[in-house]
């Protein structure tokens, strides 16, 4: 079984090795297109971390309302003489 997991692993970097990207690369032929890659990468950049921050503070929300039922369910779960 490692053996085949070799083999495949080695076909695979063979054939990421025979692919050229020159092909599709695109040549940037004034300082407006740089200019405008910075931009869209910077905005990409920006849109994945955000998205990363925003997953990360609905997972801390939810920790906090988690905590908040939980601490509820105690208080609620105990018992209270009522006086007439």
């Amino acid at each position: 079984m490692a053996q085949q997991t070799r083999e495949a692993a080695q076909l695979t970097r063979d054939a990421v090795d025979a692919v050229s990207f020159d092909a599709i690369r695109l040549e940037m032929s004034n300082p407006a297109q740089e200019g405008g890659d910075v931009i869209a990468t910077t905005v990409s950049l920006a849109t994945g971390i955000g998205g990363l921050a925003k997953s990360g503070g609905k997972a801390i929300a939810k920790g906090v309302t988690g905590a908040a039922s939980h601490a509820g369910k105690t208080v609620a779960s105990e018992t209270v003489d009522v006086v007439d």
